[in-house]
């Protein structure tokens, strides 16, 4: 995504963050101070984390850091945290759109791992690795990403538990993104800095680690917390105010405008860094808008309350100059990276400055070094300068030798010790300077005929590990058998062909002392990056393999290697072409081609017409309609000619229109014929001696039935069947786009009569995703009658309508009693609250621009409230607490 070269930001300004003698520091190693804003939970209030206001808070605001709050466990008992939900997609798709869209502005993005009522880091630890494995993963090429591991450990949960917490999660981080700023919390709800600054992490768990601070002014021992941080600055400790409030420390209470302010000073005295809690519109004084405002998209409508107002306090300071100076020019120059080979002289160079060479492969493509694909030779003129054997440092004498023996590479043993037997080919000398890479990116696979014919060997068979280096001394593994891979040869001289595919290889760290890593499957792994780009090697590590059991045997033989190619598609490979990249995007530093956005704009950032931002979308028939189309959406094969709403009930007979391998698949031969849907193959009877409700009869394996359905709300439901069998057969599951749904597998014991039915549900939820799609109910097992099935909303996110659409909100929230709903100007009438399953728990007309709805004898839980009236309809999501 491209910044606008213009455009001065913290990101433009500072690139790329570290931690030096207790400091956040820029790019260029001077003292920062960022200062910013966190998040509320997104569960609670998705509709003020959009584009619009972050594009405010960076421009308007002028903030240099947004905080995202992922809070891990529910905070309001009744809304789930990310640790317990069980729609993952939903969060990890909102921190996608942030981080893009914070990278897009030109802000820093803290991705906090909120823990608060869980109260130790611990208890949800498989989780948090789990998480930021996948984070640092995504991000690991993203300058403006910090990590929080935890927000705010209470609960009695001491140092040495939270130390040991980070000591297990801060690795997972650093073996994708090695340099990255992680924030880590303290006991006392991230009170207490002085304890862990007593017993601090070490080691490479310190490298760019930073200590989380938390107050709220209107609440704590203020002169205690104070001293803790002078004390740190003076012992060079490193501090991050992650979190503050103006307000009492539960968000609500008086606002302190004058600790506040007592506070600020100290941290921009000292450059500690910060983020404000919280730029939210929640009915609390802790917020910085007012009620309504992120519906609105009023982003400096402050809150304002009887002892203060926080967000206007919060919006000067951030307006304020800047406590950093550029490093360098508004954009941060790229260094470029020096020649491989530095010290080399003469004209006939290639790119990297190397000299050119062509004795591998002579008789095949002259010139391959020149940034060419592939290597390719039969040996059938080639000699051997390019065979290398890495010997164990401590060797005197080298145990492998190799020759050209009748067009055929042949290489042998003597005695070698399989702890450090590696042999492989090197693309000019094993002097690191004149490395000669080629560029693999067209086609990673490397393919030879290989045998090994033993003379002296007690194991039964051989095992190969192939790697490949770069210029940078990164390996990377061939993916064949598990994560490692392994080409297993008999020892009898019969010949087998490797084909070694390195473009989802398993990338690792050689270890820290040479020949130290007897066991390659003992080696560590980084996953960082590997540049095919610039190959400089092939290794090829030599084990025993004796049933799995790696017994260390001394093997003496001999290698017939022939046929060899790295980077060949003989399918394509006609010439020796270069592999070419040509940027149709230079101004774009993460797009090489237009794609179907254009230039500067990600492709996940157009709709389908390619409009950027826009709403056209493909709908069920295949068509790109909306937005700026002008096509209006299909209803795909609907049996009412509407889409069946989900959460709600779907009778089984009104399966999809359009017949045979449309809307059904029948497969059962001499049943009877339907009345009910005469001109269809599927049978189908009236259920339980009804005069007007249907089943589905006769099912058999491999048959299917399609329903198109809209689903309201994105998340996670509850499915029950309605089923009655005479057998234990009957068994079926769902699919969505040919996938089956995991988690919707059914099996149907016998209920005792074809029309005695009973009711199966789901044990976990299914995900469903918003809008219109058909659900295929798939038949695993014959012999079920089928009456309906019924769709209940567990954990869904209730769709936010576009600006000039929300005309409502709806207050308290959380609800206790009594929920308020005022309108802006009279778009609705009606308002109808019904329970997850889609039953009508309240209503009510609505005859003024403000209208209450009593709750009395609601129970807690997640309800929907629809709004409709002349100018459509509107969903919103009522917790009742």
């Amino acid at each position: 995504m491209a910044v606008l070269s213009w455009a001065q930001t913290p990101l433009s300004m500072n690139g790329r963050l570290s931690v030096t003698d207790g400091k956040l520091v820029n790019e260029c190693g001077t003292a920062v101070q960022l200062r910013g804003l966190s998040t509320h939970g997104v569960m609670f209030h998705q509709e003020c984390y959009t584009e619009s206001s972050v594009k405010a808070i960076a421009q308007d605001w002028k903030a240099d850091l947004l905080r995202l709050a992922l809070y891990t466990e529910n905070s309001d008992g009744a809304t789930k945290g990310f640790a317990q939900s069980t729609n993952k997609e939903f969060y990890y798709q909102w921190i996608d759109k942030m981080v893009s869209l914070t990278e897009k502005y030109g802000i820093y993005v803290i991705i906090d791992w909120h823990i608060l009522k869980d109260g130790n880091p611990s208890k949800y630890q498989n989780e948090a690795k789990a998480f930021f494995t996948l984070m640092s993963s995504k991000y690991k090429d993203k300058k403006h990403v910090i990590y929080e591991i935890c927000n705010e450990p209470n609960g009695g949960t001491q140092w040495n538990q939270i130390k040991t917490y980070a000591e297990d999660i801060i690795p997972a981080i650093r073996n994708n993104d090695p340099n990255a700023v992680i924030l880590v919390g303290t006991p006392e709800w991230s009170s207490r800095i002085d304890q862990a600054r007593s017993n601090p992490l070490s080691g490479n768990n310190a490298k760019n680690v930073m200590y989380t601070l938390h107050f709220y002014a209107g609440s704590g021992a203020h002169n205690q917390y104070k001293n803790y941080l002078r004390d740190a600055v003076s012992a060079k400790f490193p501090v991050f105010v992650s979190e503050w409030g103006t307000t009492e420390a539960s968000g609500a209470g008086n606002i302190d405008s004058g600790n506040s302010r007592d506070w600020l000073s100290l941290l921009e005295q000292n450059k500690i860094s910060w983020a404000n809690w919280q730029f939210s519109d929640k009915n609390e004084s802790s917020s910085l808008l007012k009620e309504g405002s992120c519906i609105r998209e009023s982003w400096i409508d402050f809150r304002t309350d009887n002892s203060g107002n926080s967000g206007k306090l919060i919006y000067d300071e951030l307006r304020k100059t800047k406590n950093y100076t550029a490093c360098g020019s508004v954009t941060i120059p790229v260094t470029p990276k020096p020649p491989v080979c530095p010290n080399a002289t003469g004209s006939n160079l290639n790119i990297y400055g190397c000299p050119v060479t062509n004795t591998f492969n002579t008789n095949y493509c002259q010139g391959y070094n020149t940034k060419q694909a592939y290597v390719r030779t039969d040996f059938s003129k080639d000699t051997v300068p390019y065979f290398t054997y890495w010997k164990k440092p401590s060797e005197g004498s080298t145990v492998y030798s190799a020759v050209i023996q009748n067009e055929k590479l042949v290489i042998t043993s003597v005695n070698a010790d399989p702890n450090y037997s590696t042999f492989g080919f090197d693309f000019g000398k094993l002097n690191a300077t004149t490395h000669v890479p080629i560029d693999l990116r067209a086609n990673a696979v490397l393919k030879f005929d290989v045998s090994f014919q033993k003379t002296n060997y007690s194991a039964n068979d051989i095992a190969l590990y192939i790697e490949l280096v770069d210029a940078n001394e990164k390996s990377i593994n061939a993916t064949a058998l598990g994560s490692y891979n392994r080409f297993i040869l008999p020892v009898n001289g019969t010949t087998k062909t490797i084909v070694a595919d390195f473009t989802n290889g398993v990338k690792r760290t050689p270890p820290a002392t040479p020949g130290t890593n007897g066991d390659p499957k003992e080696d560590t792994y980084d996953r960082t990056t590997f540049d095919f780009s610039k190959v400089t090697k092939i290794t090829i590590w030599v084990n025993p393999n004796v049933s799995g059991v790696y017994s260390r045997p001394p093997f003496t033989g001999t290698w017939t290697i022939d046929n060899f190619s790295l980077g060949y598609d003989e399918t394509k490979a006609v010439s020796c072409e270069e592999y070419v990249d040509v940027d149709l995007c230079p101004e774009d530093p993460n797009k090489t081609k237009p794609g179907k956005c254009g230039c500067g704009v990600p492709e996940d950032g157009c709709d389908c017409n390619g409009v950027a931002g826009g709403t056209a979308f493909i709908d069920l028939c295949g068509v790109c309609v909306g937005g700026n189309t002008g096509k209006i959406e299909c209803d795909g094969n609907a049996y009412s000619g509407t889409p069946y709403p989900i959460p709600g009930t779907i009778e089984a007979e009104n399966f999809d229109k359009g017949g045979q391998g449309v809307g059904y698949y029948d497969i059962t031969e001499g049943q009877p014929a339907s009345s009910y849907r005469p001109g269809d193959k599927v049978f189908t009877e009236l259920a339980g001696g009804s005069t007007n409700n249907w089943n589905v009869g006769y099912t058999s394996t491999g048959e299917w039935l399609n329903y198109t359905v809209d689903v309201k709300y994105p998340g996670t439901y509850h499915v029950s069947f309605r089923a009655a069998s005479e057998r234990a057969t009957g068994k079926w599951h769902l699919e969505v786009n040919g996938q089956k749904i995991p988690n919707s597998d059914f099996s149907l014991a016998s209920t005792g009569g074809w029309q005695t039915y009973t009711t199966l549900k789901t044990t976990q939820p299914i995900a469903l995703s918003q809008g219109k799609q058909v659900i295929r109910l798939v038949f695993d097992g014959p012999d079920a009658n089928i009456d309906n099935m019924t769709f209940e909303a567990f954990e869904v996110i209730t769709s936010i309508p576009a600006k000039a659409e929300r005309k409502v909100t709806v207050y308290p929230m959380p609800a206790n009693g009594l929920i308020n709903i005022r309108q802006e100007e009279m778009s609705y009438n009606k308002a109808v609250m019904m329970d997850m399953t889609g039953n009508v728990i309240k209503t009510k007309t609505l005859s003024g621009l403000t209208e209450e709805l009593p709750l009395q004898n609601v129970a807690r839980g997640i309800y929907m409230l629809e709004l409709t009236g002349a100018k459509g309809t509107e969903h919103v999501r009522v917790v009742v607490e």
